[in-house]
């Protein structure tokens, strides 16, 4: 009967949450807070805030703006350190940014493709190697608490 009661609950305050801010904005909350609750909750969030501070951009802009240029290879990067070094599944990733699975595929592709000889992917390589060090250090630090 417990059970009942909390499923009731739970039906109205979607209900309400609907009613406040739309079936979007609602569904995204709901993203946002699943993806904090799981077993990496902690590496992804190190991941976003390194990234943002070493572009020196907000975490608001870093997941919803639409921009090109310096906010998209910081998207490009966390793209690649979620999936590559933390196991994040392409659309858990997608839940975390919003994106369409496809847009990270193609990321995760071009990344696989990189030539170090080229200039610019040199330099993607490296710092992604950087951030690759920090978010060792970051999982065993974690691991010793």
């Amino acid at each position: 009967m417990n059970e009942n009661k909390q499923v009731e609950s739970l039906l109205k305050n979607i209900q309400e949450g609907i009613r406040l801010y739309g079936v979007k904005e609602l569904n995204e909350a709901i993203t946002k807070t699943l993806y904090k609750k799981t077993d990496k909750g902690s590496e992804i969030e190190y991941i976003l805030n390194m990234v943002c501070n070493d572009y020196n951009i907000t975490k608001r802009n870093l997941i919803q703006s639409k921009k090109h240029g310096h906010i998209q290879k910081a998207r490009q990067m966390c793209f690649c350190l979620l999936y590559f070094d933390i196991g994040l599944s392409l659309r858990e990733i997608g839940n975390v940014f919003g994106k369409y699975v496809r847009s990270i595929s193609v990321v995760i592709e071009n990344y696989r493709k990189m030539n170090p000889e080229f200039k610019l992917d040199k330099e993607f390589l490296e710092l992604y190697k950087k951030y690759q060090e920090n978010i060792l250090v970051h999982i065993k630090e974690e691991k010793t608490k």
